[in-house]
């Protein structure tokens, strides 16, 4: 019970945001489904069947109109499933769901999915000087630089984005062994002793 609830308030909060294409009876159908895709090409479905059965949720490629995959569920209450379809190449796709002889059709866009940058950093001791090199970069960096007993002894925030190169006087600093970290985008990127 607790699951055809969620799937009713999921349904409920979709339904509104979707364009189907069915057959006479597909309407039908239409308020039952919902479905969602991911930035990350993930489907999302939630279906309420009419009755006890088999419900098939269908992907074809629309310019061929090949069948990619089909899924066949037995379902009483309903159901939520996902579909990862982060392997099917950038292009359109049909997404369909048949219930007994009713059916329903929506058309959808794969893009590559967005893939995280992670900038190139270079941390070398030069003399009494530490430099500092990033590629890549997007957004600030933060830089934290530490003593051997992990205090923080100074910070940098660099607001530049893209490409720099940046020394810092190790003798200002204290030229012992320090810990130097880098942050890009709230994540550590490199942890170095120096």
């Amino acid at each position: 019970m607790k699951n055809l609830f969620k799937i009713v308030c999921f349904v409920m909060v979709f339904i509104p945001t979707m364009v189907w294409a069915g057959n006479s009876e597909g309407s039908a159908i239409e308020e039952r489904c919902a479905m969602y895709i991911t930035p990350q090409n993930k489907v999302n479905l939630a279906f309420i069947p009419a009755s006890a059965g088999v419900v098939k949720v269908k992907i074809y490629d629309a310019q061929s109109n090949e069948l990619i995959m089909m899924d066949k569920i037995r379902s009483v209450e309903g159901f939520n499933r996902t579909y990862n379809l982060d392997r099917l190449n950038s292009g359109n796709y049909l997404f369909e769901v048949v219930e007994n002889d009713n059916f329903l059709r929506k058309e959808f866009k794969l893009t590559p999915p967005r893939k995280e940058i992670v900038p190139i950093v270079n941390l070398k001791r030069v003399d009494e000087k530490a430099k500092l090199a990033v590629y890549g970069a997007s957004g600030s960096i933060q830089v934290n630089i530490y003593d051997h007993k992990h205090n923080l002894i100074y910070k940098d925030l660099i607001e530049e984005s893209a490409n720099f190169i940046r020394d810092y006087d190790l003798k200002a600093i204290g030229n012992s062994r320090l810990i130097f970290e880098v942050i890009s985008n709230q994540k550590l990127i490199k942890q170095s002793f120096i």
